[in-house]
């Protein structure tokens, strides 16, 4: 599945909040338009997208080749 990365903001009683996150490619999202995530409620706003590629070329295991003395994990 491509994936593609994407930067979002969303207005808050405080300012803003920002999330950088891997969607789902799909051609009507693009800069300007507002999704809302699974698990959240809230609108966001799409400001920027970046690289596309497959879900499963992302690396999400960070760090895990260190010695365990050398992780930030709790």
């Amino acid at each position: 599945m491509l994936v593609v990365q994407t930067r979002l903001m969303r207005k808050t009683e405080h300012g803003e909040a920002h999330c950088i996150c891997w969607l789902n490619v799909k051609p009507n999202v693009k800069v300007g338009s507002r999704v809302k995530m699974e698990d959240d409620s809230n609108w966001w706003t799409v400001l920027s997208q970046g690289h596309v590629m497959e879900s499963s070329e992302i690396n999400t295991k960070w760090g895990l080749n260190l010695p365990q003395s050398q992780r930030l994990e709790r």
